[in-house]
């Protein structure tokens, strides 16, 4: 899977329904990674937000990974 991911929402669904999509999107994304995604030790970012023909796009991309340890590896 890659490292960078667009999300598209509606721009007239309701905030909290915003919110609860990308966080969704983000959730599932993360879990489809081949390298698992380490939270607390990998670092994401919202690299862009966009808004255009009444849709949002949010632009994700994980911009470090931390290599893993001994204890990390199961």
């Amino acid at each position: 899977m890659s490292e960078s991911k667009v999300i598209t929402i509606s721009a007239s669904m309701p905030l909290k329904d915003q919110i609860a999509e990308v966080n969704r999107q983000i959730t599932k994304w993360l879990e489809s990674l081949n390298e698992p995604f380490e939270i607390g030790a990998d670092l994401l970012r919202l690299k862009k937000c966009e808004q255009k023909d009444g849709k949002y796009n949010f632009h994700y991309e994980i911009i470090e990974r931390k290599k893993a340890s001994a204890s990390r590896i199961k």
